[in-house]
């Protein structure tokens, strides 16, 4: 299956709880121009993590399994504003 594109939110901290599935979680910290900054962190999230993503820092996922997850975010997030706070980047980090 295809990865969710690489994005970035710049004033959010993200964190996803998992319930049933399996998924890979690439990420790395990126700068104002969504260049990487750092080297990616890859690792596979298993039922029962909790992970976090903070601010500007990119962040793919790839399911390896169908999941299940709460997505818990520091700010609402309205539908129709979604690219207020969600940047896509211009490098994919799950080829």
């Amino acid at each position: 299956s295809d990865p969710l594109a690489t994005i970035r939110d710049p004033d959010q901290i993200q964190r996803m709880y998992l319930i049933s599935g399996r998924y890979k979680s690439v990420s790395a910290p990126v700068d104002a121009d969504g260049q990487f900054t750092g080297p990616p962190k890859t690792f596979i999230v298993e039922p029962g993590d909790l992970t976090e993503v903070g601010e500007n820092i990119g962040h793919a996922y790839l399911a390896l399994e169908d999941c299940v997850f709460l997505n818990i975010n520091t700010h609402a997030r309205e539908a129709d504003e979604y690219g207020k706070h969600t940047k896509p980047l211009p490098v994919r980090l799950i080829p």
